[in-house]
């Protein structure tokens, strides 16, 4: 087991958030920081176990004052700690806001970008599609021209077949 009863898997999961949250620039400082109040921590609980430990063997008025000692130390740890805490949540509060408005400003980009992309593609279409209308405009009248040819063509033979029969019936 880990230190506090937390377990490894715990810690390298706190581990994780807290550089996904304060980022790797940052981490190093809030590490030492909070490296600092650990070794205070245990600082003062040495100090207090060994007052501790000669409270039990001095006087009564002795023990007064060790209480008061630690009562006093535990308030500056309680304070530090809030002070602490209170840094982080704004570290925090600002990285986060800074990673929001910096992750609008990127989507407000791409937006931008895709509309125009948008834009120019449907242009592009539209510019395309009267080109190609046109073209098949020009191939169906092109069509159509052939279309008349080859009738003309079919019906005069047929014409000149009925004259050719029509004066052979007359021999």
């Amino acid at each position: 087991m880990g230190f506090f009863d937390i377990g490894i898997q715990e810690i390298i999961i706190v581990l994780v958030v807290a550089l996904l949250v304060l980022g790797p620039k940052r981490l190093p400082e809030v590490a030492r920081k909070m490296g600092e109040i650990y070794r205070n921590l245990r600082k003062i609980t040495g100090d207090f176990t060994k007052e501790f430990t000669k409270a039990i063997d001095i006087e009564d008025q002795e023990l007064k004052d060790v209480a008061k000692s630690v009562k006093d130390d535990t308030g500056k740890l309680g304070k530090a700690i809030d002070t602490e805490t209170k840094e982080l949540t704004k570290t925090v509060d600002t990285k986060t806001k800074g990673l929001t408005k910096a992750v609008d400003i990127e989507a407000d980009k791409v937006e931008k970008a895709l509309d125009t992309e948008a834009k120019d593609i449907d242009k592009t279409l539209g510019t395309e599609a009267r080109e190609l209308g046109k073209t098949l405009d020009n191939e169906a009248e092109e069509l159509d021209k052939v279309t008349k040819t080859l009738d003309a063509e079919v019906k005069e033979p047929t014409k000149t077949e009925d004259t050719n029969l029509e004066s052979e019936d007359n021999e």
